[in-house]
This record gives structure tokens, C-alpha cells and sequence, in this order.
């Protein structure tokens, strides 16, 4: 065996390896980066629910509902400055329902909540076991809701 064709073959090996070490590792390096995403899709829910909370005790209703990317222009004032519903891998929403008839607006029955609007299965799936056991919320389809509880609302 000559010298070129030895060094060729040690070559080979050592692609070999770092093949299979880059196999071994890109999972572990999938995960943490998909964590990191739920991670900050659930910390944007916590903040338009606290901005939402605090716009509630101050106005004394919540905004109207808008749709999936679209930040509500009565909340727009208590977000971080900058902060979009508009989120690349996934949008934000405000849900806003009155669930029955009531004579006076602040005494009706409303849903509140805020969703994130994720069609990466993988992504929303981590974002469901954050919230898991720790806070009220629902997913249906490819949105998961964090409900907002109302002030007049004594669960814990």
C-alpha cells in the first residue's frame, strides 16, 4: 500500500467519524433549540397576558378581539416597545368572547386569552408541555390558548 492511498483511507475514517459523531449529537442539538423556541413562545404569552391584565385594571375592559399577527391598539401601550404579535415561526393572538347577554359591559361573562398560533407540530407540542400543570389553557388545531383569568375570578 503506498503512502496516497493510506492517507486516502485515513481519511475516510475520519469523515466516517465525524459523520456518525454529528448523527449522535444533532438530535440532542434539535431539542435544545426547539425548547428554547417554547421557551419564548410561552414568556410572549406571559407578557401580552400581564400587559392585558394591567391595561384591564387600568381601562376597565379588555380589547376587542383581534386576529392571529395583529396587536390590539389598546394594548399596544402596555407591551415592550417593539413587541409584535408577528413572530416568524408563529403569531400571536388576542381572543376576546362575551359569552352571554349583560346590561352592563363589566359584568357580562367574556373569555380572555391569548394563543399562539404555531403550525409546527414539534414547536406546539413543547409549548403544550411548558404550560402543562402550571397555568389554564387549551389547544385546538394549531392554537394554544392561555386563558386569562378575570380579576373578578377567585381561582388560584
Amino acid at each position: 500500500m503506498n503512502a496516497k492511498s493510506l492517507l486516502t483511507s485515513k481519511n475516510v475514517i475520519i469523515l466516517e467519524a465525524l459523520a456518525l459523531a454529528a448523527c449522535l449529537v444533532m438530535p440532542a442539538v434539535f431539542r435544545s433549540s426547539l425548547n428554547t423556541q417554547a421557551d419564548r413562545v410561552v414568556n410572549d404569552l406571559r407578557t401580552v397576558r400581564g400587559a392585558a391584565m394591567v391595561a384591564h385594571a387600568r381601562n376597565g375592559s379588555w380589547p376587542a378581539a383581534t386576529p392571529a399577527g395583529e396587536v390590539p391598539e389598546s394594548l399596544r401601550p402596555f407591551l415592550p416597545s417593539g413587541f409584535d404579535f408577528k413572530r416568524g415561526r408563529y403569531q400571536i393572538a388576542w381572543e376576546h368572547a362575551e359569552l352571554g347577554p349583560s346590561q352592563d359591559p363589566d359584568d357580562g361573562p367574556d373569555f380572555v386569552g391569548v394563543s399562539a398560533v404555531v403550525p409546527d407540530g414539534r414547536l406546539a407540542n413543547a409549548i403544550i408541555d411548558r404550560l402543562k400543570g402550571h397555568e389554564p389553557h387549551f389547544t385546538v388545531g394549531d392554537r394554544t390558548t392561555l386563558e386569562i383569568p378575570s380579576p373578578r375570578d377567585d381561582r388560584p
